[in-house]
């Protein structure tokens, strides 16, 4: 490894719709010149209609009449959001959580913006358990936007041997987020779970202290990775990330060793997993991230940018004893295993590369 090697290799084809076949040692990867903006799967913009406002322990309806009152703001917002089909405003302002909020199906929970101005929400129990925004298995249709998460918070989606999803996360930022928890925001799929049509719209996994966006199963672990992806593990189908950022995720401090920007397979399978103007940077180890073992079909990333990722120095001790990085790539996915689909992208400064094809 040479540390902070310059890596300016662009992956792109011109305007013209072609395609390239590129083989090594008998694994193919194609790469396809411009097809289009497209967009995300099923999204339509539909504007939420706000039913109910929750600023303290109080939630009041969209002509300012009190319709609960709770002993304090997380109460007040779980009852607010185990409303089904209802729209949740919180506005802008630090919120202090006490415990995990569970949207029920069909609820939209916004707020006034991502930004530091905007509306926060700071999870403070030290129990991960009781520390994140759940969308838990049989739950369908959530929406969150234009809100920040911050403490030991994450955004969590889970399907427990059941099939669910259609869940949308517009303008959501996770800042600072501790390493209480795994993953800023993750996808878990146990016992042939299966969470489908998942959509990230301008989302950010910023300074955080473990990876950004996680995409994990009931595979079987090993020491720096996935070892083996059994018949009885999950899928993840039809996920879509837009202009999406994973920034100095594990940089400052880390759950574990293994820390990346986008880890899009990881011990679950995936089907039709699409990033379109993504951005992965300074990342402890790999910007996007394709573990060997799960099968991964139709893994397109369009526009994206990763840089100066693979920031775990040399003498750095692993959780398995080893030392250094592993991945350390802009794009990492075994060649040998698995096909990953890459239009117009590029990056620069990633400690051992940009993709196992610049080596």
């Amino acid at each position: 490894m040479v540390w902070g090697r310059a890596i300016d290799k662009r992956i792109a084809i011109g305007a013209a719709i072609v395609t390239v076949v590129l083989v090594l040692a008998g694994a193919s990867l194609v790469m396809q010149g411009s097809q289009g903006k497209g967009g995300p799967p099923g999204w339509n913009g539909k504007a939420v209609v706000i039913d109910h406002i929750v600023s303290n322990e109080t939630v009041v309806d969209r002509n300012g009449s009190v319709v609960h009152t709770a002993d304090d703001f997380t109460a007040a917002l779980q009852w607010a959001v185990s409303q089904p089909g209802t729209g949740v405003r919180i506005p802008a302002g630090v919120y202090e959580v006490e415990d995990t909020v569970r949207p029920l199906s069909d609820v939209a929970l916004v707020g006034d913006g991502d930004g530091e101005g905007g509306t926060v929400l700071d999870f403070v129990a030290n129990d991960p358990s009781h520390a994140r925004i759940s969308l838990e298995s049989g739950v369908n249709n959530v929406t969150l936007a234009d809100l920040r998460v911050t403490g030991n918070a994450n955004i969590a989606m889970t399907a427990l041997g059941a099939s669910c999803g259609g869940h949308v996360l517009q303008n959501v930022t996770a800042y600072r987020t501790s390493a209480k928890q795994l993953a800023a925001f993750s996808m878990h799929v146990v016992s042939k779970g299966e969470l489908r049509d998942i959509q990230f719209i301008g989302c950010k996994a910023v300074e955080t202290d473990h990876i950004g966006f996680f995409v994990e199963g009931d595979g079987y672990y090993a020491p720096g990775g996935v070892v083996n992806t059994p018949t009885y593990s999950g899928w993840v189908r039809d996920l879509y990330f837009e202009e999406c950022v994973a920034d100095h995720c594990g940089y400052y401090d880390r759950y574990n060793s293994w820390v990346v920007g986008f880890d899009l397979a990881e011990s679950a399978n995936v089907e039709n997993v699409k990033c379109v103007r993504c951005v992965a940077t300074y990342c402890w180890e790999s910007g996007f991230h394709f573990e060997p073992s799960p099968s991964v079909r139709n893994a397109l990333l369009i526009d994206c940018v990763a840089s100066n990722n693979g920031q775990k120095p040399d003498d750095h001790e692993n959780d398995d004893g080893s030392q250094g990085l592993w991945f350390g790539m802009g794009y990492y996915w075994n060649p040998y295993k698995t096909k990953v689909y890459l239009i117009n992208c590029s990056g620069t400064e990633n400690a051992l590369g940009l993709s196992p094809l610049s080596l």
